[in-house]
């Protein structure tokens, strides 16, 4: 999503000596039954668009 910024030098990385071959991100929330209608949408997406779970 950002290469031509990249490439451009309008943004750089920085800790890339850190960086993952994943990507490790996480959501939490305190209940499948407690979570709002609005939230399940969204991790719906998030899921859909990064990938199934690893186990």
């Amino acid at each position: 999503m950002i290469a031509p910024e990249l490439a451009s030098g309008a943004l750089v990385t920085v800790l890339d000596e850190f960086a993952v071959d994943e990507r490790p991100i996480h959501a939490l929330y305190q209940s499948p039954r407690h979570v709002i209608p609005r939230v399940r949408v969204f991790l719906d997406f998030a899921s859909a668009l990064l990938g199934p779970p690893r186990p």
